[in-house]
């Protein structure tokens, strides 16, 4: 499930078991929009989601910036310009 948010950012919801929302539908927050799930190379463990926050904008500088722990091979490096850190932006 991917949802559009504020600063047209995407949240992204990934291994989920349904879908209970229908596409292009408005979502309020606390709304239910998919349930946990268990998919892929995943079956062997427990139910989960894998959330992730993606801005279709590149942030060019994150590029040259340190990520802390992140210091992807740089073959990835390119990926933190769209890949946001849900912590620095859910407080």
């Amino acid at each position: 499930v991917f949802v559009l948010g504020p600063k047209w950012r995407i949240h992204e919801y990934l291994r989920l078991n349904s879908i209970t929302t229908k596409p292009f539908s408005f979502v309020k927050p606390g709304e239910q929009i998919a349930t946990l799930g268990k998919t892929g190379n995943a079956a062997n463990t427990p139910a989960h989601v894998h959330y992730g926050i993606v801005t279709p904008i590149p942030y060019i500088w994150r590029l040259w910036a340190k990520e802390g722990s992140c210091n992807p091979p740089k073959r990835f490096k390119w990926m933190l310009m769209f890949f946001l850190n849900p912590n620095d932006h859910l407080k």
